[in-house]
Formats: structure tokens, sequence, C-alpha cells
């Protein structure tokens, strides 16, 4: 950054304006100040692969990389304005550096809250959460405003498991997920391998941001008997249509969860399709070759029982997993006779 060697080798024909944005793109903020007292055009604009820099935009890439801010601000001083508002806004924020988005703002960096949303979602993927506020409180961002994929602020934090910010956003924003399957399974991937994704699935789900059909479904998907119990305990009275069952016992012979099956079955799950669940059953024989002939002696014909193994349809919940939920649960698709922990084979009649 030499003014006197560029202002030296200038040719007659060369102006200052074509020599800024070769000097604004290195951050070279002496040899700047010389072309702007030479005259040079503060409103001059690169365009790039079809994307227009102005000397700010220019200036914000370089001092990105070396930290150094001089001839960004100065340009803003002199009343230069970037051509991407809010990306120069989101270089010092992604970084956390408040106080340069602040000093920024002040120097009158044209942004509005519509601009922002990109830069809000990014922010809150990396987690930087006191940027976040300063988007939010300051520039008056709406936390539950979507980006062009539909997604909120809280959604990015959460995919990108920033379980801080996506807790500060939930808990002191108002902030929701607008896609809560994808949420839940997020969250439920992490759960039991992180605290703060356990706190915050257990908050979200106290302000109902999940069905309890999603919940269900997802805990068959993962064979999770925990879940299972607590929603089904939570929702008994509420469900009651046999016609809305969701296939559960379906989903979590699919993924292999024969334990979550069997467990299901003994408190009446509709079978949906039983060619299909009889076949990954028998799929899952050799590696469980137990509970896979107990799934299947549910899932045969009552006069076909006697001839499967001698297994018997009576047993008890003590025999699947220590964590099992009491006895008489009830939900959509479970039979309101069912009132033990056993089944009878005269019971398991409706799922052929």
């Amino acid at each position: 950054d030499n003014p006197d060697e560029v202002w030296a080798s200038l040719l007659p024909l060369a102006s200052p304006t074509s020599l800024i944005s070769a000097a604004a793109s290195r951050n070279f903020s002496a040899t700047c100040s010389l072309l702007i007292d030479q005259k040079a055009d503060l409103a001059h604009v690169d365009v790039q692969r079809g994307r227009r820099w102005g000397l700010v935009d220019l200036a914000a890439r370089a001092a990105n990389l070396d930290g150094d801010w001089r001839l960004v601000t100065q340009l803003l001083s002199r009343g230069c304005q970037a051509e991407s508002p809010e990306a120069v806004l989101h270089l010092p924020l992604r970084r956390g550096d408040v106080a340069l988005g602040r000093h920024l703002l002040d120097l009158g960096i044209n942004v509005n809250a519509e601009t922002l949303v990109r830069v809000l979602c990014d922010i809150c993927a990396h987690g930087v959460t006191k940027s976040a506020a300063l988007l939010i409180d300051t520039l008056q961002v709406p936390v539950n405003s979507t980006s062009e994929r539909g997604e909120t602020c809280t959604d990015f934090a959460l995919a990108w498991h920033s379980w801080s910010t996506a807790e500060w956003l939930v808990t002191e924003r108002g902030g929701a997920p607008a896609n809560p399957s994808t949420a839940l399974r997020v969250l439920l991937d992490s759960r039991g391998r992180d605290a703060e994704a356990e706190r915050l699935f257990a908050r979200l789900r106290a302000l109902g941001a999940f069905e309890e059909r999603d919940l269900l479904m997802a805990a068959a998907c993962r064979g999770d008997l925990v879940l299972l119990g607590e929603v089904l305990a939570a929702c008994a009275e509420a469900l009651g249509d046999v016609s809305c069952t969701p296939p559960l016992v379906d989903v979590a012979l699919c993924h292999g969860h024969l334990e979550a099956a069997l467990w299901l079955l003994r408190r009446g799950a509709v079978v949906q399709d039983i060619e299909q669940a009889r076949a990954d059953a028998l799929m899952y024989s050799r590696t469980k070759p137990g509970l896979a002939a107990k799934v299947l002696a549910s899932l045969l014909p009552e006069k076909a029982l006697g001839h499967f193994g001698g297994e018997s349809a009576e047993h008890s919940d003590e025999e699947l997993t220590p964590n099992a939920t009491t006895a008489g649960d009830t939900f959509s698709g479970l039979r309101p006779e069912v009132v033990g922990g056993s089944r009878s084979h005269s019971s398991l009649g409706h799922l052929v």
C-alpha cells in the first residue's frame, strides 16, 4: 500500500476511478485515500460473475481476511454505500464482533429487516447468540421469519446443533421451528448424548411444538420404548379413533425394532400391512430369533399358533425392558378392551 508509487506510475490516460477498485479489493486504505483526493468515483461498481461489487463490498471482503476495517469505515464515512449491505454487516457479526457491527450501522450502512433474514439464519446456525440478539432486538428482524427454503433461524440452529443459541431463541425470544418433523428428528438423534439437546427437546415438547402422531412415529422408528410409553400415557384420553392409527408396528418392524413391535402388539396396536409385517419379522429372525418368533406368533392366524414352534403369546412386559410403561396404555388404534400388560390369542384376531 504505497500511494506515492501508485501516483508516480500513473499514465496520463489512467484515471483514478479505474484504479480504485483494485486498491479497495486489496484493502489499500492509503492508496484509496489518494485516489479519492484525485476525484475517483466513489459510486464505481465492478461486476464479477454477475454480481455487483461496490468499493465498500470489495474492501469488506479484504478486511474480513486481514482484520483491518479502516478502509471500510473510511468509505462509509465519505458517503459510499455497499451494493450488498447485509453481506458487509454479516462478516463481522458471524465472527461475533458486535461492536464493529454496531459501528457499521452508526456509519449509515443501509440494511433492512427483510434482507437480514438470511444473515440471521446463518449466524444462528453458527451459534453466535450475541450477534443474533443484535439483529433481533436492535434491527427488529422477526425471529420466526423464514428464509427462501421456508426455515426459521431456530431450524438452522437445530440443524447445526447450536443448542445454546436454539435454546435462547426458544426460551427468550419465542422462536419456533417451521419444520417440526425435521427438528424432532434432529433432537431425537442427539437425545441421551447431549444434555442441552435433551433439555431443548423437553422444552419444545412442553410448548406443543410436536404433534403426538409425529412423536409416536419417531419413537417407533427408533425403537424408543421410553418415549412411546410417555406419549401413549399422555394422549390416552385424547385419541380414540381407530381409523387414525399411525402404523407404529409396521414402522418398528421395518427398522428392525422387534422389541418395540412386540411391546406395541401386546397393547393392541393395529398392523396395517400384515404381509409386509410378517416379511419384516422373518428378515430379522436369524439375528433375533426369540423376538421374531413371538412377533410372528402374534401376526399369524389364531388357528396356526399351535404349529409355530410352541411359542405362546402369553408373556409379561418385564421380559422386554425394565423401562416399559405401566400396562393399560391406550391410544388411537389400541383396542379399548386391552387393559393388561399381556395379550391372549383371541385378542389378536383383529390383526389378521
